[in-house]
């Protein structure tokens, strides 16, 4: 007697432990809330139902009003809403959320890392937590939890980050969650109660981390009954401390009778397997309509892995069959925070560069005040202008290069003073106060309320950190994503639900889908930790001297483990699995009647890769049938499941009716890959344009490369997006094109050509003055000239300079004229047609005895400057002596500097000039000398017509590569059906026969 009194505490809760679902149901939770139900809305403080997720609370409502009873004034809840509840009662700040947390552990890193005498172990540690604090805030939580400290484990490198992270929390007056629940369990023992009646079921071993708050659950209730379950057999002993520590403080536990469950013989297990994810959808569905048709069918649990595509298809099969269910995990919905004008802003925040800034500027809607006096694309121009200028890009030398213009470019800096930048360092209230102002000047006002109600904390973190750090901070906060669910998929009650493993346990079920059983998808893979793997098996050792320690014999004898006063297990890595062991185990054993298990055959991420089942999927199918899972046998398996669903046939087969816009679509795919002349579908207008605009000498180049692209931006106003993440290499021809330039005066008409001696210092001062003007805009911004930019400009000079004593060894030619253009000149080609052609020639020599006054001259030579590594144009050929006309041809029709030149020279000789020589000259030309004359293009005159007609009739057609695997190309800014180059060199040939290039044959 004695004993019993000493076993049985004065005050406690009941006890009752349950071998099955279903007896924990009938000999416990049925009971107890037959006699609350009835006073439950009478009572002054809360009646509660506590269970580990929300679909253990649906499932204990649906077989409450399944009972008829009433849940008028009960409250289901789960382990975070409970919190929140006890945190009111005993006056306890609740845990912060996680991006809380998180921000204070990287800015105690980044505070490690301020300190250049620190270790290099230690500057490592800080780094690895800094850039991933979630592993290092997970250990210290897990810590917490079992009431073991930081300075029990092995690593020394990181405890300088945790007494840092700690004094953060205390000036930020937040506890992690475990301490927390300590504070609450305190309290609760010397306050008064809080909930009348509490019922706590569902929970075991895997819930070691919420033992102090449902203690304190307990504590605060007036009569409280916990519903344990015996241990499971893959983790028995964690479960056997969790009961026995629940005896150790509250009693022993009464054993409930066990309801009658058939025989495994009884069950029906099928095995099912999908080529990807949506046919294992699709098999899940079929599998689901074939156990709800069975009499014994009452619930149905279709279970899987995490959310992701395989739930969203599979509610979506469900919704198409017509089938009533509840999807418990639902569907992410954009809010107000996810969309596009905000994602880019944060982009610009971490990567303030042009293209970043061109990005956000189209992500803002069309009306925004931002666009108010200039439009988006004028911005884009200027700021585009300003990078190929100076090569540097940082969008406040950008800024400040822009506003040294006159113009619209002044609207430009108006428009983007709107945009507020924020500072590299601040502490948080600071970037706050930044975040808001510019919240306020995008018309974000509704976004910034949402954010500053999370921030009433901000006032106690004082010390500076990096824009990096906060703007992660702001990315976790902003999170106002919603779960939704179709009409059909939102019944509670409905006999099919769609759940996670863990939302599934400790539930009864008629019938089982268990889905995407593949590796490392279910049991998931290991959690990736910041440790490497030396300290990752120190940390294990250290895990089991902290669970050895923590845990003791109970009072009720030898067998009894219970864990001391304070203490819980520290669920390590080989603890999890043993959990999930258990949990999957659970869950085949809570199917009554029927069980079906799926996986698929390729992996989704990468379908040319095999997907093997997971241990659980082979572990089954072993059972059953006796084999192993092979890869032959997995695909037999998916071409039986194929097979199947083929006969099943559940889905009505879709009626594609032919719409006009469906049978358009097929002529325009059919008139695109007809060997013929291309037509409408194919880049061509129907009639001619009525105004011919000129086109520039570069575009009549790219129309024999890409013509498609130039129509699209002649007829459609559209073009092809330049990468302007890299400028280095236009910049660099530009800044050399302008210092040749100046060598000679800015004038239109011919001037003297300078002396050999003169060229170079003029070159190197027109250098100088470019990097004069860059390292001014550099000191007005802020910021320092970087060094690879110096490198830059000392390449394009050595260039220019290098072309510059090409130029002096010029002879016999006085007058020279730069950068002449050529405006929207009509070039008369034969047979009564004109290509209008406008450009800019680089250098024109003429030969005469007085200074020329126009192009009329008897010799005129034309030169072109190329910074790369261009070679001479004048035509090579296998055999000594053969004609240059038609070489010449063929570099035109290849879209070589040839072409540019000769339209130039045609252009020169209908001004009037007689003879016109043509050159380039690049570094890799040794003499400066003419290469091609105009006499050369005689053989061209055809191919020039029918770039004639081309302008005249918009009948341009498509020609080269979508995507090309070797050269750069522009992305075409249309969705461009891709057709085989077959296909598309045919169609040029019969479209222009005039601009097809022969090809040679060996001989």
């Amino acid at each position: 007697m004695q004993l019993e009194l000493e076993l049985q505490p004065s005050r406690g809760p009941r006890l009752l432990i349950a071998a099955t679902p279903e007896a924990a149901w009938q000999g416990g939770s049925a009971t107890w809330l037959k006699t609350v139900s009835e006073q439950a809305w009478q009572l002054e403080r809360p009646v509660v139902v506590v269970a580990p997720t929300r679909g253990q609370t649906q499932a204990l409502r649906a077989r409450i009003l399944a009972a008829g009873q009433s849940t008028l004034g009960i409250q289901f809840l789960t382990p975070l809403h409970l919190r929140a509840l006890l945190a009111r009662a005993t006056e306890v700040l609740p845990p912060p959320p996680r991006e809380h947390l998180r921000l204070l552990l990287a800015l105690a890193a980044e505070e490690i890392l301020a300190d250049e005498s620190i270790p290099e172990p230690d500057r490592l540690a800080a780094i690895s937590v800094r850039r991933t604090p979630d592993h290092l805030l997970h250990l210290l939580e897990q810590l917490g939890a079992a009431g073991a400290d930081f300075r029990q484990i092995d690593l020394p490198a990181f405890r300088p980050i945790v007494r840092q992270f700690h004094a953060h929390l205390d000036s930020a007056q937040f506890a992690l969650g475990p301490a927390a629940d300590r504070q609450v369990l305190s309290r609760a023992t010397q306050s008064l109660p809080a909930i009348s009646n509490l019922l706590i079921t569902g929970f075991h071993g895997a819930h070691w981390p919420l033992w102090h708050l449902l203690r304190a659950g307990v504590q605060t209730s007036e009569n409280a009954t916990v519903i344990l379950q015996y241990p499971r057999e893959s983790a028995e002993d964690i479960d056997s401390a969790w009961i026995g520590t629940w005896e150790e403080n509250f009693g022993e536990a009464r054993s409930i009778e066990s309801a009658t469950v058939p025989a495994a013989s009884e069950r029906e297990t099928i095995f099912l397997a999908g080529l990807d994810t949506r046919e294992q959808a699709h098999a899940i569905a079929a599998a689901a309509d074939r156990f709800l048709a069975d009499e014994s069918c009452s619930r149905l649990g279709i279970i899987v892995p995490a959310a992701g595509a395989l739930s969203r298809l599979t509610a979506a099969a469900l919704s198409r069959q017509g089938l009533p269910h509840y999807d418990a995990i639902g569907q992410r919905t954009p809010g107000l925070f996810e969309a596009p004008d905000f994602w880019n802003w944060m982009d610009l925040q971490r990567t303030p560069r042009l293209n970043v800034l061109l990005r956000f500027l189209g992500a803002l809607p069309a009306g925004h005040s931002l666009f108010a006096k200039i439009s988006r694309r004028r911005i884009a121009d200027a700021l585009n202008r300003s990078l190929g200028e100076i090569a540097l890009d940082d969008l406040s030398i950008l800024l400040a290069a822009t506003r040294g213009r006159d113009g619209t470019d002044q609207f430009v800096s108006a428009a983007l003073a709107e945009v507020l930048f924020l500072p590299d360092h601040a502490n948080l209230a600071g970037f706050l106060s930044l975040t808001a102002d510019a919240f306020a000047r995008l018309g974000w006002d509704e976004r910034w309320r949402e954010i500053e109600q999370r921030t009433t904390w901000s006032p106690h973190v004082l010390a500076t950190f990096s824009r990096t750090l906060f703007l992660q901070w702001l990315e976790e906060s902003a999170n106002s994503a919603r779960i939704t669910r179709d009409l059909i998929g939102q019944h509670p009650y409905a006999r099919v639900q769609i759940l996670t493993p863990a939302q599934a346990e400790d539930q009864t079920w008629s019938h089982l889908i268990l889905c995407g059983l593949n590796e490392a998808a279910w049991p998931a893979s290991a959690r990736g930790d910041f440790l490497p793997a030396a300290q990752i098996d120190e940390l294990n050792r250290s895990v089991q001297k902290i669970n050895r320690a923590a845990t003791r014999r109970g009072r009720q004898g030898e067998g009894h483990v219970t864990m001391r006063a304070g203490a819980t297990l520290f669920l390590g890595a080989a603890q999890q699995r043993q959990l999930a062991l258990a949990q999957f185990a659970s869950l085949i054993e809570s199917a009554t009647h029927g069980l079906a298990l799926t996986a698929s055959l390729v992996q989704e991420a990468t379908p040319e890769r095999i997907s093997n089942p997971s241990e659980f999927f082979s572990r089954l199918y072993h059972e059953v049938h006796g084999q192993p899972v092979s890869q032959n046998a997995l695909r037999a398996l998916r071409d039986q499941t194929r097979r199947w669903l083929d006969t099943a046939a559940l889905e009505p087969p879709q009626k594609h009716e032919q719409t006009p816009a469906i049978l358009q679509t097929r002529i325009a795919y059919s008139a695109r890959r007809e060997i013929a002349v291309s037509g409408e579908y194919d880049f061509t207008l129907r009639v001619p344009p009525n105004e011919t605009k000129p086109l520039s000498v570069s575009d009549t180049e790219a129309l024999l490369k890409s013509p498609a692209l130039i129509w699209m931006e002649r007829y459609l106003g559209v073009e092809g997006a330049e990468d302007s993440t890299y400028v280095w290499n236009a910049t660099v021809g530009k800044w050399t094109h302008e210092w040749l330039a100046s060598i000679l005066d800015k004038t239109e008409t011919f001037t003297a050509f300078p002396a050999a001696e003169t060229i170079t210092p003029r070159i190197l001062a027109a250098a100088e003055r470019k990097r004069a003007e860059v390292r001014e805009l550099c000191r007005q911004s802020g910021r320092t000239i970087p060094d690879w930019w110096d490198s830059g400009w000392e390449n394009a000079l050595c260039l220019a300079q290098t072309l510059g004593r090409l130029l002096g060894a010029i002879e016999g030619w006085p007058w020279a004229v730069s950068e002449w253009r050529l405006e929207a000149q009509p070039i008369a080609v034969g047979e009564g047609r004109s290509l209008l052609l406008r450009g800019r020639a680089d250098l024109l020599l003429g030969q005469t005895t007085t200074p020329p006054e126009s192009l009329a001259l008897p010799d005129l030579w034309i030169i072109d400057f190329k910074t790369g590594n261009k070679k001479s144009i004048a035509p090579t050929s296998r055999k000594k002596g053969d004609p240059r006309a038609p070489r010449v041809r063929k570099q035109l029709l290849k879209a070589e500097p040839d072409l540019q030149l000769g339209l130039y020279a045609l252009a020169a000789k209908q001004l009037g000039a007689e003879r016109v020589a043509l050159s380039i000259l690049s570094p890799v030309v040794n003499w400066p000398e003419p290469q091609l004359h105009d006499d050369d293009f005689s053989e061209c005159t055809a191919a020039l017509i029918e770039l004639a007609r081309m302008q005249a009739t918009g009948i341009f057609g498509m020609k080269g590569q979508l995507r090309g695997a070797f050269t750069f190309h522009k992305d075409y800014p249309l969705a461009t059906l891709a057709i085989d180059p077959e296909i598309i060199d045919e169609r040029w040939e019969r479209t222009h026969p005039d601009l097809v290039v022969e090809e040679e044959g060996w001989t």
